[in-house]
């Protein structure tokens, strides 16, 4: 379905089946995002995850939400990281990379700078 903004022309999909004013919300179409995003200079792969390599690393020390959140800002920090997700009952970080652009042992060494211990 064509929805007209103030803005401009956009595909939309709309919840509900109906017309827009009778069912709700119009939300763009995923690729219509995707494509957004990726213009951003955001690169997203299939279900919205970004495109790259990924590798768990285990992270000792971390007590709280604030570790969590000083670990993530760390190895996202790094050239090359897209994403990273850090589990503070786990123990673990999740990281999304380019390994052209950013190693292992730098991502180690960023969490280790940061005052906790990786492997």
């Amino acid at each position: 379905m064509m929805m007209d903004c103030a803005y401009h022309s956009h595909d939309a999909v709309v919840i509900g089946g109906g017309p827009a004013e009778e069912s709700g919300p119009t939300f763009p179409k995923k690729d219509i995002l995707l494509h957004a995003l990726e213009d951003a200079g955001v690169h997203m792969g299939l279900f919205g995850k970004p495109k790259g390599d990924e590798m768990m690393l285990k992270v000792e020390g971390m007590t709280c939400g604030h570790c969590q959140m000083h670990v993530e800002k760390a190895l996202s920090g790094l050239k090359g990281v897209k994403k990273a997700t850090v589990d503070l009952g786990k123990r673990t970080a999740t990281v999304i990379y380019d390994a052209e652009a950013v190693t292992k042992e730098q991502m180690v060494k960023a969490i280790e700078d940061a005052g906790y211990k990786a492997s």
